[in-house]
């Protein structure tokens, strides 16, 4: 096996972080661009580890579906035409799509103009893994586990049975 392209490492990395924030956060708070990219990591996953689509409808078996629409919402031409074709071709043209829709996505990322936040592709990975990262913690004086791990001091109220000095 030769060694991965920046395509294959970067759907590896950005969608690995998009499944951990679904684990913490649930899939209502991942965004249509996460999800998209959830669902080409899942086409992608097994087509390079069984050859075929049936493994990732193992995975996740909306995502060529939901891929296709999602594409279509978010104006990824390319995508979409992926997406939609039947499943058969799919498997046939995925290795020659695959870049493209890479490709795509990394500009529908870094395109300023579109309104997303995110200017780059690792500011969009770093803003998936701090939101894994800082699910469970919410700041306040109510939460203790929140001001301990964000630095502030966290006052312990648990008084021995004895005092110290009396050990025997």
């Amino acid at each position: 096996m030769g060694r991965p392209s920046a395509n294959e490492t970067w759907i590896i990395e950005l969608g690995g972080a998009v499944i951990d924030k679904k684990e913490c956060v649930g899939n209502d708070k991942v965004s249509p661009l996460e999800m998209l990219i959830y669902c080409l990591w899942v086409a992608d996953y097994g087509m390079r580890n069984a050859g075929d689509l049936e493994t990732a409808r193992d995975l996740y078996a909306d995502f060529q579906k939901e891929a296709a629409s999602l594409s279509r919402n978010l104006n990824l031409h390319a995508t979409h035409r992926a997406f939609a074709l039947p499943e058969a071709e799919l498997e046939d043209q995925y290795f020659e799509l695959f870049d493209e829709i890479c490709d795509e996505i990394q500009c529908k990322i870094n395109n300023k103009e579109s309104g997303n936040k995110h200017e780059d592709l690792r500011a969009l990975q770093k803003q998936i893994i701090s939101d894994v990262m800082l699910a469970d913690l919410n700041p306040g004086p109510n939460n203790p586990l929140a001001n301990e791990s964000l630095g502030a001091r966290v006052e312990v109220k648990i008084k021995p049975e004895k005092p110290w000095w009396r050990f025997w």
